[in-house]
């Protein structure tokens, strides 16, 4: 490939992580800690939780190194997703593939840790449809069989309740709370390739306790928010005791 073939194959890359930048730091306010725990160079396999579709955006947002993403399959050949998922190189995956399919996916998943990118599996599998994190599956254990390299966990926290999330029992159809709204990307210590889908779901957890602590500092105490609320809404139901309402 020629130098300006070269280009052009990095120009369409470039251009979309720009623009998913923008739109990210536009409608969010991120709070990005531990992104020199990322390495700078070399394959490694960020894991993080999985909470709405916009996380693989606050990703991108949150690093300057271009991410692989495993996406499932799905989502993947969604006429409006696919043109935007081949410029970023997306691996396609599904849990319905046959045995072939799905350990193609895996191989091309390892080879570009091999290769020495930053690969990205949402070790749940699927989006959370009740705010609380889901048991991390296997597949991020088989992407790094055999890869020396370092497995980063990785918490979004704040992400439950924005637009993209599952929160009211559906996506897109409700309004924002806030804008931008607040979202808190937290980067943990790298763990040894040998580590466990458990033992990485644990750290992630712990990244969420860290993230909590840090968002507690902005939030309202119950008798601030009790009048807030109260102010916003004076007609509504308010409180109740076994005898009076009020």
């Amino acid at each position: 490939m020629g130098a300006t073939g070269y280009i052009l194959y990095l120009l369409p890359d470039s251009l979309i992580r720009l623009l998913l930048w923008t739109a990210t730091h536009t409608l969010y306010r991120l709070d990005v800690t531990g992104r020199e725990k990322v390495p700078a160079k070399g394959g490694a396999l960020l894991v993080p939780n999985h909470v709405s579709m916009a996380d693989a955006a606050f990703l991108i947002a949150s690093l300057d190194r271009p991410i692989r993403f495993l996406m499932f399959k799905g989502s993947y050949e969604h006429p409006l997703v696919k043109p935007f998922a081949k410029m970023l190189r997306v691996i396609p995956i599904a849990s319905d593939q046959g045995p072939r399919e799905m350990i193609h996916s895996l191989r091309e998943a390892t080879q570009a840790l091999q290769n020495g990118e930053l690969v990205c599996i949402f070790p749940e599998g699927q989006m959370t449809r009740i705010g609380q994190m889901l048991p991390f599956r296997r597949g991020m254990e088989r992407v790094v069989k055999g890869v020396d390299v370092p497995i980063i966990p990785v918490n979004l926290d704040g992400v439950w309740g924005s637009i993209f999330s599952f929160a009211g029992g559906r996506f897109l159809w409700k309004l924002p709370r806030h804008v931008p709204y607040p979202v808190r990307v937290t980067f943990g210590e790298p763990l040894p390739a040998t580590a466990s889908s458990t033992e990485a779901r644990h750290a992630v957890q712990d990244l969420g306790a860290e993230a909590f602590a840090r968002r507690k500092r902005h939030m309202r105490t119950l008798p601030h928010s009790f009048v807030h609320t109260a102010r916003r809404h004076p007609l509504r139901f308010a409180m109740a005791d076994g005898r009076h309402r009020g």
